[in-house]
């Protein structure tokens, strides 16, 4: 069974082979080891002149009438010894015509075959020897390679021997060899390249001592390499260890790795290139490479996600001409003997950038129109469902009266108005009421909340910004004083605006004129600004929050709309208005509201004023069954007394649900538990408690 399953294994990697070499732009020639044509590809063909594969001769010595059977196998035996070969030779094609090529040549063996692959390298470049030695050598390098002249200066050195010396290449290129092998010095080092010139090859262990001046042994295998200008030593170095026989399929991956379109690339831990295939070594290099030095905007972030086997999508390849290309990257954690690694394939994504580039400027065109347009429609939208909401304020309170009889008198002039008041007084109904009889009412209010904004969009999303003044601004965008000219502009929380923008505020304020982000141009614009803030912002002034200028500009006129514990008669006329509106809503027929509702409603405080009383009626109305309002199911104080000390959200949140754990004895869910009681889902309470620390334990009256 296990012959059988290797055979097939054997056979499928044969297959396999043949298909990367058929798709291969090199040609491409198998030979069998005595001479004979087993496979060539297509370029092959080509480059020959046959235009069948039946054309092509049955053996090598047809087509190369320089080499003889014997010579042949005399370059088998030395693949099988070395595993790799080059060399020039003479090529005839289909007319007769010579091609003088320098071919490269590795073996592939397996049970029950055995080829020479042969590929083209060159083509009449006999001249360039020493750029073929140099390809020769790093692909017959088992870890290490080393150029040295014969003054003993390193020429080159590979990435390998950068890695295990623990030195950039820079730092081997301006040392000698004496300073790597402490056991050479120049008498023997004099001797030794004698005996190499001598023989051409040789073998011995010697130490290498690294960065930290640790030695460690090697072995070296030394080749002369004859150039024009003398000889170099080609030193091959080998980590004095254990080793595993050559893996075949670690050849047909090295094969099939130089075969691929798209770069591919081995980096470890630290980001140091270990490995790159043909197409990488061409656009990229490999000389001291590290991950973050060809990926633009690699960060750590996303180095560790690579990792995790995660695809880090489209970033942009450093080229070694300088240039950005845009690849898709792919990456693959693998674990060998020595070190994790990870593989990364670059896809080529330039054709589709330009597409993409293209639609996306035709989209920014379509997309400014729309966002105008939407922003447009998105105020008068606005503008119609608060007229609808609020058709009229509702108060009989003399105090409350005062405040709309001044407001009457400044919405027909374009003074500043700064309205002062609690949380859910209605600061933002009397804004849009005096818009409403202002002579600027033709036109929608436009609302600016900034509180709601992050400090970095605050001076966009006011004053616009210039296509490319920040990271995002791929077109012109208009501000709220822009879109709001010959109209009103309602800052609302303007006591929460950023120090910084409050001068440019200002400015506009006095001079009507600004410039958006990133533009020089100033842009005038006549706006009636109504601002509101439920802080003191004389208090602001006073802790160095707030600009006493710009406080001064915008308490040209103040409105402070009182709250709802100083304008309890109007409870009733508020009640009967919320009650219509949210049983018509529900579907729901309340007639009755009797006085002792009234009465229970008017003891209450309202923290949250005219905004808390109108969601209490509405979860009064929902909780409510038959015609008659009721609060039996809302928790709600008989009597509160404001402290001195002004409580934080949190601690009436925690005064609040303790006090329904007690009415409930502890009970949180279920009928008659904490959560009816307060009116909210049972799960979101046991959330709450958790936060604020809360146990129903402590409310249970028998523990």
């Amino acid at each position: 069974m296990e012959k059988r399953e290797a055979k097939a294994l054997t056979l499928d990697i044969k297959r396999r082979l043949r298909e990367f070499c058929a798709q291969s732009e090199r040609p491409i020639l198998w030979l069998d080891e005595g001479g004979r044509i087993a496979f060539c590809n297509s370029s092959f063909r080509e480059l020959h002149g046959f235009g069948h594969p039946r054309e092509i001769p049955g053996t090598l010595f047809e087509i190369n009438p320089d080499l003889s059977l014997s010579e042949w196998q005399d370059r088998w035996a030395m693949l099988k010894e070395e595993g790799f070969g080059e060399w020039a030779c003479r090529h005839l094609t289909s007319k007769g015509e010579s091609l003088k090529l320098r071919l490269g040549c590795t073996l592939l063996e397996s049970e029950g075959w055995a080829y020479a692959l042969l590929w083209v390298m060159d083509q009449g470049n006999e001249g360039q020897l020493p750029a073929a030695l140099f390809r020769r050598a790093l692909k017959e390098a088992p870890h290490m390679v080393l150029w040295v002249s014969e003054t003993g200066n390193i020429l080159f050195a590979n990435e390998g021997m950068c890695r295990q010396m623990g030195v950039r290449l820079g730092a081997l290129l301006s040392s000698s060899v004496f300073e790597l092998q402490g056991n050479i010095d120049a008498e023997s080092w004099a001797h030794r390249w004698a005996e190499l010139k001598r023989k051409g090859v040789v073998e011995l262990d010697t130490t290498l001592r690294n960065r930290s001046g640790v030695n460690f042994s090697v072995r070296e295998r030394a080749v002369w390499l004859s150039t024009p200008e003398g000889g170099v030593q080609c030193s091959y170095f080998t980590p004095q260890r254990a080793g595993s026989p050559p893996n075949e399929r670690l050849q047909l991956a090295h094969l099939t790795l130089n075969l691929m379109q798209d770069p591919v690339v081995w980096v470890n831990r630290e980001g140091q290139v270990v490995y790159g295939n043909e197409r990488f070594r061409t656009w990229v290099g490999l000389e001291g490479k590290r991950v973050f030095d060809f990926l633009d905007e690699m960060t750590p972030k996303d180095w560790e996600k690579s990792w995790e086997g995660e695809a880090l999508g489209r970033r942009n390849l450093l080229l070694a001409s300088g240039e950005k290309m845009p690849v898709a990257v792919f990456c693959t954690p693998l674990q060998t003997e020595e070190e994790p690694l990870l593989a990364m394939i670059l896809r080529d994504m330039r054709s589709f950038a330009e597409k993409e580039s293209k639609l996306m400027r035709e989209l920014s065109k379509v997309k400014a129109l729309r966002k105008r347009l939407e922003a447009d429609n998105l105020l008068l939208k606005q503008e119609f469902e608060l007229e609808h909401q609020f058709e009229e304020i509702i108060t009989g309170n003399e105090r409350f009266k005062a405040v709309l009889a001044q407001l009457e008198q400044v919405a027909r002039t374009d003074a500043i108005v700064l309205i002062e008041g609690e949380t859910g007084t209605g600061k933002e109904l009397l804004a849009r009421a005096l818009h409403r009889l202002s002579k600027r009412a033709k036109r929608p209010m436009v609302k600016v909340n900034c509180a709601a904004l992050p400090e970095h969009l605050i001076e966009s999303e006011l004053f616009g910004h210039e296509k490319g003044a920040f990271t995002g601004a791929v077109s012109r965008q208009i501000g709220r004083f822009e879109r709001a000219d010959g109209s009103t502009l309602f800052l609302d929380e303007v006591s929460e605006l950023p120090l910084n923008l409050q001068p440019k505020l200002l400015r506009v304020l006095q001079e009507g004129e600004f410039e958006r982000v990133g533009g020089s141009r100033t842009i005038k614009v006549n706006v009636r600004v109504v601002a509101a803030t439920n802080r003191s912002l004389e208090a602001e002034v006073q802790r160095g929050r707030f600009r006493e200028d710009l406080h001064y500009r915008l308490n040209v006129f103040p409105l402070s709309p009182p709250p709802l514990r100083e304008r309890k008669d109007d409870i009733p006329l508020l009640v009967q208005h919320f009650v219509k509106k949210y049983a018509a809503r529900s579907g729901k027929k309340i007639e009755t509201i009797s006085a002792a509702v009234f009465a229970r409603l008017q003891a209450y405080d309202f923290p949250g004023n005219v905004r808390e009383l109108e969601n209490l009626i509405e979860r009064a109305v929902i909780l409510s069954k038959g015609p008659t309002l009721r609060l039996n199911h809302i928790l709600l104080p008989q009597k509160r007394t404001r402290s001195k000390t002004f409580k934080t959200l949190e601690q009436l949140q925690r005064d609040h649900i303790r006090e329904a754990l007690r009415r409930c004895n502890g009970k949180v869910s279920g009928p008659g538990g904490a959560a009816e009681l307060l009116g909210i889902h049972h799960r979101t309470l046991a959330s709450r408690m958790r936060k604020l620390g809360i146990k129903r334990l402590d409310y249970k009256k028998n523990s």
